[in-house]
């Protein structure tokens, strides 16, 4: 992705279907930002769509835990366990 014309979402799921735009919101690559909010900037439109998908992506987002050893050891003989029966 070279220009933020070159976004073609038209609707909340494809924001969110897009991996770049998922970033964006993570704030994970500062070029990807620039690309981002050039094209939130180009419409009200894509304004619009872009807080409606962040708003829901709030929402949706599951906060990712690490998990020790123990707790992989443990959930992967529960899940052979389960697939032995």
């Amino acid at each position: 992705m070279n220009h933020a014309k070159d976004i073609k979402a038209k609707t909340v799921e494809d924001l969110l279907a897009d991996e770049s735009f998922l970033d964006f919101c993570g704030q994970t690559n500062q070029l990807k930002n620039i690309f981002w909010k050039k094209w939130i900037d180009e419409s009200e439109e894509n304004k619009k769509l872009a807080e409606q998908a962040m708003s829901l992506l709030k929402v949706i987002r599951i906060e990712e835990k690490p998990m020790g050893f123990s707790e992989i050891e443990m959930e992967l003989n529960r899940l052979l366990s389960k697939l032995q029966q």
